[in-house]
This record gives structure tokens, C-alpha cells and sequence, in this order.
């Protein structure tokens, strides 16, 4: 809708997960690295957490876009709630394997038959669970159980679970102490820095095809004073500063689209953001203090072209 009337040739603030858009923060390169490590090193079950909006998913699955299908057999489970079948019905779903058997011990077997199977073939399998927060403490045990397929030093089968904060808490219950002896890699990520931020905008426009700035450094401040550096966050209030600039005619982002933005979202019941809406000035002092740059400062460098992030 506004694509044309800021010289861009994509939406750059999709809430849908898209590799293309994909910015390594150092904390995102990290969690990428561990992933990787995880996978070919074949050293068991790798966990990635992160609060809701994190980019958890989005580091996902620019991993397995980059995986050959030729030489990886990738099973990838959404939904992990009891309603949905047991574990090891949605894993044999996941792989296409029949689930016409209702015994565990049948199910695991079948399993287990599949991934020698694939390992004979000369491919590696991977079983990848999203929302993992959800497994029940029975679920997390069938998981154990899947790391058990092996031959000789070769694990053949490899986990990652991916999950909110309370995955991380669930795994210390004393209890479930045999598979957090398995788990050979861990990473939280945690919110985008302010400067972080700035340049995750900056990245996602020049990918969207920016030829001219778009939003001021002041905004980019306001909107990780706003956002908290959560890139879902980020991205709702850039593309409703966009929506909001190209209905009004404007060029430019700037604080006061902003607040006109976050009044609104609070108003319309949008979503819940890290700070209640001000006025304009207000914000502006109250991100100066959080970020100690001088925002006239850097607005008039901006405009002389001297501002580079």
C-alpha cells in the first residue's frame, strides 16, 4: 500500500518470519553458530530460547533453507500440545510414517527403523520442535528416549527444541536431569541493543530496497524505547509509522508519527508495548536519558548527512 511512496520494492516489516530479512545481531550469530554446531557436529539435543518475538523462528528457518533435502531428512513439529496426539505420533507424522499403531513401544520402533534407515542411506535426520515451552514432562522423557538412537559413536538422530523462557525452566526440574545431561547446546537470546535496533531498521529497509532514509535517528531511538528491542516489536511499529507517514504524505518518519502510532496501537487495544504513550517531547527526553544521545544533535547531523547508523 505505502511500497511506492517511499521507493520501496518490498514490505519490509512483515510479521511473517522471512529469511531474506534475516539481521545477525552478534546475539542472533551466536544462536545461529550454535545451531549449526548442534547439527553437524551431531552432538545430541541443541535447546534455542527467547521470549516471544525474538527471532527464534526466523534464525530456524534460515537453517533449514540452507540444508541439502538430499543429504537431511528434516522433521518439523508446530504444535506440541496433548490434543494434538502423543509425542510419538506427531514425530511419526512429521517423518510421513504411518501412526496406525496405538503402542508406544510400536511407535518408537517404527521410529527407530526410519532414521537406521536414512543413516544407511548416507543422510542425516533431523527433528526440529518448535514451541517447545508446551512438552509435558512425559513428552520431554519420549525425547530422551529418541536420543537413544545410535550406532556406535554415531548419533543418527538430531534434536533442537526451540521454546519461551519457561522451556529453560521446565528442563531443571530435577526429574528430567537425564536429558539436560544431553543437551550438548544452549542459547537464550535476548533483546536487540538500542544501537542493535537502529541498524536492524536500517537493514530491513535497504533489503526492501531503501534509496533514501526513511526513518530519523530519533524515531529508531523512540522505537526501541517502545519496543524494548523485541524485533516483532519493532517491526509492528515500523510498519504502522509507514502506513501512518504514507496517509498523511509524509517523507519521513520521525518521533511525532511515532507517538501518533503508539497512542493509537494503546487505544485500539493493538498490542502491549514496554512504555505507555507521551507526547512527543516527553519521548524525546525520556530516550535521551535511556540512550544519551543528543537527538537534536543527531537530527541535525542526519540532516547534513554526517549520521551514519
Amino acid at each position: 500500500m505505502y511500497l511506492e511512496h517511499f521507493g520501496l520494492n518490498k514490505k519490509p516489516f512483515s510479521l511473517t518470519p522471512d529469511p531474506g530479512f534475516l539481521y545477525l545481531s552478534d546475539k542472533h550469530s551466536i544462536a545461529m553458530a550454535m545451531l549449526e554446531y548442534g547439527l553437524f557436529e551431531q552432538t545430541g539435543i541443541t535447546v534455542l530460547t527467547g521470549d516471544i518475538g525474538m527471532g527464534k523462528t526466523t534464525l530456524l528457518r534460515q537453517l533449514l533453507d540452507r540444508l541439502d533435502p538430499k543429504s537431511t531428512q528434516i522433521g518439523l513439529i508446530n504444535n506440541t500440545h496433548a490434543e494434538f496426539g502423543s509425542l510419538l505420533e506427531t514425530v511419526c507424522l512429521a517423518f510421513d510414517l504411518d501412526i496406525d499403531a496405538e503402542r508406544p513401544i510400536i511407535l518408537f520402533k517404527r521410529i527407530q527403523d526410519h532414521v537406521i534407515s536414512q543413516y544407511a542411506q548416507g543422510k542425516r535426520t533431523l527433528l526440529v520442535i518448535d514451541e517447545a515451552q508446551n512438552l509435558s514432562k512425559e513428552q520431554l522423557e519420549q525425547v530422551r528416549l529418541l536420543t537413544n538412537i545410535n550406532a556406535e559413536e554415531d548419533l543418527l538422530l538430531n534434536l533442537v527444541l526451540v521454546g519461551q523462557p519457561q522451556l529453560r525452566e521446565k528442563l531443571k526440574d530435577p526429574d528430567l536431569a537425564q536429558i539436560t545431561q544431553r543437551i550438548s547446546s544452549e542459547y537464550h537470546l535476548t533483546p536487540l541493543s538500542m544501537e542493535e535496533t537502529s541498524q536492524y531498521i536500517q537493514h530491513r529497509l535497504k533489503v526492501a530496497g531503501q534509496t533514501r532514509r526513511i526513518f530519523d535517528l530519533p524515531s529508531r531511538a523512540g522505537i526501541y524505547y517502545y519496543s524494548g528491542g523485541a524485533p516483532r516489536l519493532i517491526n509492528k511499529l515500523c510498519d504502522y509509522c509507514l502506513l501512518v507517514a504514507f496517509a498523511k504524505n509524509e517523507s519521513r518518519i520521525t518521533v511525532e508519527t511515532l507517538v501518533e502510532v503508539v497512542i493509537a496501537q494503546r487505544v485500539n487495544g493493538v498490542n502491549r508495548l514496554h512504555h505507555d504513550p507521551r507526547n512527543a517531547e516527553a519521548v524525546r527526553r525520556s530516550v535521551q536519558e535511556l540512550t544519551g544521545i543528543d537527538l537534536a544533535e543527531a537530527g541535525s547531523q542526519e540532516t547534513t548527512g554526517r549520521e551514519e547508523g
